[in-house]
């Protein structure tokens, strides 16, 4: 009986790490942003490539999925940059037309969308921080921002950035 319990024991201790893959252990993609008290998920990261200028793009829902709805209402966040690829450090706000606007240090615009339809009007950025790193493939943004009406949004994304 003995041996049958150690057996069992073995078998299932076998079994039970077998079952755990690497991919298993890798976090799946989580952000969230608080804004006016409320706190919204982010489940994608993007990153629009057009011409060497990017958006930085976080939202709730798979915008590469052929069932995006684009009459649905979504939250998301989104930051522009001048960059064919997300880039790495801490970038500050400022409007691409200002003078002292440089790439290497600012971004040029941001805005939320929260809880509204693509198509409509979101709230823009005027003043924050944005802060990019990576591992491998796996991104960490934190945003600390104040949009055009004096409210703050702040948040964070971790998981992969797929470039579009």
């Amino acid at each position: 009986m003995k041996n049958l319990k150690t057996l069992a024991l073995i078998a299932f201790s076998v079994i039970t790490f077998a079952s755990c893959s690497k991919k298993d252990d890798a976090p799946a993609p989580a952000g969230s942003f608080t804004y006016d008290s409320q706190t919204y998920s982010l489940t994608n990261g993007y990153y629009f490539e057009n011409n060497g200028h990017g958006e930085l793009g976080f939202i709730n829902a798979d915008f590469t999925s052929p069932s995006f709805d684009t009459s649905a209402k979504y939250t998301a966040v989104d930051f522009d940059f001048d960059f064919a690829e997300p880039p790495i450090g801490t970038y500050e706000y400022k409007i691409y037309s200002d003078a002292n606007y440089d790439k290497t240090k600012n971004f040029s615009y941001g805005d939320a969308f929260i809880n509204i339809k693509i198509s409509e009007s979101p709230i823009q950025v005027k003043s924050g921080t944005v802060i990019l790193s990576k591992s491998g493939s796996t991104y960490t943004v934190t945003f600390d921002v104040v949009m055009e009406n004096d409210k703050p949004l702040k948040g964070s994304f971790t998981g992969p950035v797929t470039i579009l």
